[in-house]
């Protein structure tokens, strides 16, 4: 399962870099020109986040059972 969640994390880093390189109007960065890259961003930002909240919780857990 933690290979899996370590994968989501390498992909939405991905994500995110190719947004800001290949579909971000850099001429223009208003939210009306660049909505959905910047919500793609948000995005990829929280659940870059919660993987690695989630993957901290459970090596606590693990640690507390043995």
């Amino acid at each position: 399962m933690n290979k899996i969640r370590i994968g989501i994390l390498i992909l939405a880093i991905i994500v995110i870099c190719g947004e800001f390189i290949f579909v971000l109007d850099f001429n223009e960065l208003s939210w009306s020109k660049n909505v959905g890259p910047y919500v793609t961003i948000i995005s990829g930002i929280l659940l870059i986040v919660s993987m690695i909240i989630s993957i901290k919780y459970d090596k606590r857990k693990s640690i507390k059972t043995k």
